[in-house]
């Protein structure tokens, strides 16, 4: 709950939506605190890409980056998001892989974030 309930904040601050994957629990349930957080109880990888593509498609966001760290298990989640994705017409315009050690200015500093702003916006 921890890692989620500091996420969950931001997210809300920022007004975006998050999909987080875990039992129901009432410390996440206070929907003023976490007004864009939605919760699924299944965390397989297809599920969890088919809640974030309804989602997406509820707000009608139709072309949308994956961003990921790199590696087999991140890119075989990716693989599974994009084929859901393209079942639904959800277009992938932009794919973007960072070294799990990037820190935020080195993620900035590469040009991919403004790439991906321009690009799934």
């Amino acid at each position: 709950n921890s890692e989620i309930d500091a996420v969950a904040r931001m997210a809300a601050y920022w007004n975006l939506p998050i999909i987080g994957y875990m039992a129901a629990s009432n410390a996440l349930a206070d929907k003023r605190a976490y007004k864009t957080l939605a919760r699924i109880s299944t965390r397989s990888t297809n599920s969890i890409a088919e809640a974030t593509c309804a989602l997406l498609k509820h707000y009608r966001w139709n072309k949308v980056a994956i961003v990921t760290n790199v590696g087999a298990v991140a890119y075989d989640r990716t693989v599974a998001f994009e084929e859901v994705f393209h079942s639904r017409g959800v277009q992938v315009v932009k794919k973007v892989m960072f070294d799990e050690y990037a820190d935020a200015a080195m993620m900035r500093s590469s040009g991919l974030i403004q790439e991906v702003r321009n690009s799934a916006r």
